[in-house]
């Protein structure tokens, strides 16, 4: 199949790659690459070695059935589910994926490769599996030079040092700056540039030892470091007791309403919102769901992609805050927000609603409007009337407005069919939203 340009979509994040750039036609993820590439990519993708690469953490690719007009050769990519922003990782997350950076370029650099990008926002999650996305920054050593240790340090290993230090705070600050920003430019500066101490060797004697023997210390540098995310109240919810997803009759009665709100609902995408250590995120993938579950708990978020990782379950555990989602980011905003990516069929809040009021002071509207953003069919929502026992506690006179008559009609703006149903403990509610 042969295309031109007017056919297809341009991935705009990528247009500045002068190997190439990535687009999108019926679904499918590709990669035109130009003339002065082609060679290096066709016999790098036909190569004995490609395997390894996979295996290390190359996104999947393979030469395309299709042609684009003005270029030697496509390649296409496997699909990424969901696509996540780098800044919306837990720290375990992080670990992993600046592991896999360091393991794929020393698989490589046995090869005479090396990325000329080590940028975290290259990276995405599948499964439990960080994977490098960025086909077009394989370059050869020789045209390179050797792989980009200083820029590595401030981008990646320098946040996680700082973590196993217990400065999540400016390691994360420091993570999430795109490109040189501030912070990473002032590590750069005596006497910062020295940090990580035992890294800092390593990147001096690279020179000397080769790209190879510097990158296997490096990797063992990373592997040594001791990162204990920090546990809050949240991060021992027990969410039921978490009893075994494959036995309903171990259930709560609230685990069990909303098992069978989610038999109704035809098997789609969910998210689940506030999700803590994920529980009814692996619910919803035991039954057929691709499932996101997001949490402001690093620690809990850290817990469940433990298990995403050893169970490698469709389920993408992130780090972020319901009022405050990632905003548009990349080149002409080209990447989507978080309202956006991780929009899905079905969207669970649970728990939430009486924490978003009487904590953080939002009424009923915007909460609803988010939901409804991020949904596109359905919603199940919890609601704790004023006689819970929680909400006895934090309600004040000046919320005589919270009632679940009022809830029901600022959700009712955005979806055109309301059911309540009990919910566990008694007088809880569950909202189920359809469009």
């Amino acid at each position: 199949m042969r295309l031109n340009l007017s056919e297809i979509q341009f991935d705009t994040g990528s247009v500045v790659d002068p190997a190439g750039f990535v687009f999108h036609h019926d679904g499918r993820v590709f990669r035109a690459i130009s003339a002065s590439s082609a060679d290096l990519y066709r016999e790098l993708l036909t190569s004995d070695f490609i395997s390894d690469l996979f295996a290390a953490g190359l996104v999947e690719t393979w030469i395309a059935d299709v042609e684009l007009e003005g270029f030697e050769l496509v390649v296409e990519h496997r699909r990424i589910p969901v696509l996540s922003c780098w800044t919306e990782w837990c720290s375990s997350m992080i670990r992993d994926a600046t592991a896999m950076v360091c393991r794929l370029n020393l698989e490589m650099a046995k090869h005479g490769l090396v990325t000329k990008d080590v940028q975290p926002g290259n990276v995405q999650f599948v499964d439990g599996r960080p994977v490098w996305i960025d086909f077009g920054s394989i370059v050869p050593t020789d045209s390179h030079g050797t792989f980009r240790f200083d820029q590595f340090r401030y981008h990646s290993l320098l946040p996680l040092w700082l973590f196993s230090k217990g400065r999540f705070g400016l390691g994360r600050a420091i993570y999430g700056e795109v490109g040189a920003g501030y912070l990473k430019r002032v590590s750069m500066r005596r006497p910062f540039r020295w940090i990580p101490p035992g890294y800092t060797l390593i990147r001096r004697r690279a020179s000397h030892v080769g790209t190879v023997a510097a990158l296997e210390k490096t990797l063992d540098f990373i592997e040594r470091l001791s990162i204990t995310p920090r546990r809050s109240n949240w991060t021992e919810y027990g969410q039921g007791g978490m009893p075994a997803i494959d036995d309903p009759r171990q259930f709560s009665q609230k685990a069990q309403a909303v098992y069978g709100l989610l038999r109704r609902l035809a098997p789609g995408s969910l998210l689940d919102v506030g999700g803590n250590k994920g529980w009814y995120a692996e619910l919803g993938a035991s039954m057929g769901y691709s499932t996101v579950s997001f949490d402001t708990d690093d620690a809990s978020v850290c817990d469940l992609y433990q298990r995403v990782r050893g169970q490698r379950l469709p389920v993408l555990p992130l780090l972020l805050d319901f009022l405050y989602p990632t905003p548009p980011y990349s080149i002409g905003l080209g990447k989507a927000s978080a309202l956006e990516r991780l929009r899905s069929d079905v969207t669970l809040v649970l728990a939430l609603v009486h924490h978003l009021v009487f904590e953080q002071g939002v009424h009923f509207e915007p909460i609803a409007r988010l939901i409804s953003e991020y949904t596109r069919k359905n919603a199940i929502v919890e609601f704790p009337p004023k006689e819970d026992r929680y909400v006895k506690e934090w309600i004040q006179p000046t919320h005589h407005w919270y009632t679940l008559e009022n809830f029901v009609a600022s959700l009712g703006r955005y979806f055109p069919s309301i059911e309540i149903h009990d919910s566990w403990p008694s007088p809880r509610k569950l909202v189920l939203c359809s469009r």
